[in-house]
């Protein structure tokens, strides 16, 4: 879009939803070229990109909005890869435990990538933590107790 000056002026928001448009409709493509059943195998695929969208969104919008749409775009993300990994595995108990994956780190993945791409070490560090917290309550005992 021209800015006035003659110059062309970066639209964050409008680029990456046109991306993140651009990435389903090639997934939709590839899935009818190799006849892969999106529906029924690659259904997480409409997770993860719909938070892939939130985290381009937030790597393009200033201050903190650009923050918490980031950080919202990790964990639906996260949320997306998780059910991809259930679904492929058949292990959807896995939830008990798996919620500190997506809720701590994917969160903290986007706000690191964030602080990242902006050059903010508060960020970068926050988000750090946020993963390895995650991971550590991820090796802990589920919540909900096993059936003998």
């Amino acid at each position: 879009m021209d800015d006035g000056g003659g110059g062309r002026r970066w639209l964050g928001g409008e680029t990456a939803l046109g991306g993140v448009l651009l990435l389903l409709g090639i997934l939709v493509l590839l899935g009818q070229v190799i006849d892969l059943e999106l529906g029924r195998v690659g259904w997480p695929v409409f997770v993860i990109v719909p938070g892939l969208g939130l985290l381009g969104l937030g790597l393009s919008a200033a201050g903190r909005p650009g923050e918490v749409l980031a950080m919202a775009g990790g964990v639906v993300t996260m949320a997306g890869l998780v059910l991809g990994v259930q679904n492929a595995t058949d292990r959807f108990e896995t939830w008990a435990y798996a919620w500190t994956l997506v809720l701590l780190v994917g969160g903290g993945a986007g706000r690191w990538l964030l602080g990242t791409v902006r050059g903010r070490r508060d960020l970068t560090a926050s988000g750090g933590w946020l993963i390895a917290a995650g991971l550590v309550l991820l090796g802990r005992r589920p919540l909900v107790a096993r059936r003998p």
